[in-house]
């Protein structure tokens, strides 16, 4: 029995963007230097190009089921109360759990 492996592969946001813009030059730069039609043809020939090879992408990618990386988001690091006292509406702002980052509350005046 081979090693399990990931349900589903995860593919890289940046790799498909560099293979994207790759993939869209290089038609466009194919299209432009085989054709000997007008600018409009040409360009309306390499949009063809580029949706098929659009669709076809997101053809195999959704048939595989494959995930994107998730970028490492930090999670905001809480104080905690002092022991035996509890919050209450007329308590400190120090004693009430807070984000570590000095961000002032949006919506206050």
């Amino acid at each position: 029995m081979p090693p399990k492996t990931s349900r589903y592969p995860v593919w890289s946001a940046k790799a498909i963007t560099i293979i994207a813009i790759l993939a869209v030059a290089s038609i466009y730069v194919l299209v432009f230097w085989l054709s000997y039609s007008s600018i409009i043809v040409e360009l309306q020939i390499t949009l063809m190009v580029i949706a098929i090879v659009m669709f076809a992408f997101l053809s195999v990618g959704l048939y595989k089921g494959v995930r994107l990386e998730r970028p490492h988001i930090e999670q905001p690091v809480y104080k905690s109360l002092r022991s035996g006292s509890t919050p209450s509406a007329s308590s400190d702002q120090a004693e009430s759990p807070t984000p570590t980052s000095n961000k002032s509350s949006v919506g206050s005046n």
